[in-house]
């Protein structure tokens, strides 16, 4: 997100410089440079803080565990893609920005140019509070400390075309809107989209 931003900046001052003839000095430059430093890094932050982002975004499929004959160990039966979940593992200081019934988007990687409306359903407790193997709290222990999961409710009618097709652990990315600076919503939204378009490439490996 934060190289789309300064991108962005970079083709309006390339614009900007060739429609107005702005001469390239030592006053121009320097000038420029500096104030996309300052105006990228604010309004990174404002977006950070008020609409809160994170591309570490995945689908845990609920197991059911079901013991067939007496003696037999437990055998766990995943339900179906629709009962997915989607969860989100935000950083800790975007906490009060991520209340039950937020609304948020959705982009996952296998389905490029999409965006789905959802909702935050709640903040699950984090890995390092308790674990319970029969439940979804029991996440993969890879994921840092700091970061807290929060429970994705996709609402989008048209997501259940897709959802029948994507496996369990799809990478999606995730943005929460909040009710401050609404107007700056309009920026995270776009840079959704940019980075749901971006999936049509193919990563370079």
């Amino acid at each position: 997100m934060e190289l789309m931003i300064v991108m962005a900046y970079a083709a309006i001052c390339i614009a900007l410089f060739s429609l107005l003839r702005l001469p390239l000095n030592r006053v121009t430059v320097p000038v420029t440079s500096i104030g996309g430093l300052v105006l990228s890094f604010g309004l990174v932050q404002m977006l950070n803080h008020y609409h809160p982002y994170t591309d570490d975004s995945r689908q845990y499929l609920v197991a059911t565990p079901v013991k067939s004959t007496p003696g037999e160990p437990v055998a766990e039966v995943p339900l179906m893609i629709e009962e997915a979940n989607l969860v989100a593992w935000f950083d800790q200081n975007s906490r009060f920005r991520l209340a039950d019934g937020e609304l948020a988007e959705v982009t996952f990687d296998s389905i490029p140019g999409r965006v789905f409306a959802a909702k935050v359903r709640g903040v699950l407790p984090s890995p390092g509070e308790y674990r319970s193997v029969d439940n979804l709290y029991d996440m993969p222990g890879n994921e840092p400390e700091p970061l807290i999961p929060v429970l994705i409710d996709i609402t989008d009618p048209s997501f259940r075309i897709y959802s029948r097709y994507l496996p369990g652990g799809s990478h999606a990315e995730t943005a929460v809107y909040s009710d401050d600076y609404i107007q700056l919503a309009l920026v995270r939204m776009t840079l959704l989209r940019m980075s749901a378009w971006l999936n049509y490439l193919t990563p370079i490996t």
